[in-house]
């Protein structure tokens, strides 16, 4: 590779990261049409079961228990873990441990679950 195409790949790359830095922000800006259109104020709050913070260790997707007559949200870490919440009271265990988890440049660790559409007769998790 010569070093004038090095330099344009590079130029190519930073051109884009400063266009794309804009991208992700607390605070996004809206151009164009986007500006005249209303704006959703959206804030983040903590998840309480009873008198407890909800607390996961690097957690990668959240879901709802199906069928469940008492709500449990059930968060996955990317250690590999499926960690349930009953919401009422507070409890907590695990439903899930892959103890072997496989890795790829894009996804490290476990990004993601569902359950089963008809979860009732067929309790099966998909990750």
């Amino acid at each position: 590779m010569s070093v004038r195409c090095i330099h344009i790949s590079l130029a190519v790359l930073l051109t884009l990261g400063s266009l794309l830095s804009g991208c992700v922000s607390a605070h996004p800006t809206f151009r164009s049409a986007d500006r005249a259109r209303p704006q959703a104020a959206v804030a983040l709050q903590p998840i309480t079961a009873g008198q407890n913070t909800l607390k996961a260790k690097s957690p990668t997707d959240i879901g709802f228990l199906p069928n469940s007559a008492d709500p449990v949200l059930v968060v996955a870490e990317r250690e590999g873990r499926l960690v349930w919440h009953r919401l009422s009271d507070g409890s907590t265990g695990t439903l899930l441990e892959i103890t072997r988890i496989g890795s790829s440049y894009v996804e490290k660790g476990l990004v993601g679950f569902a359950f089963h559409p008809d979860y009732a007769n067929h309790p099966k998790i998909y990750t």
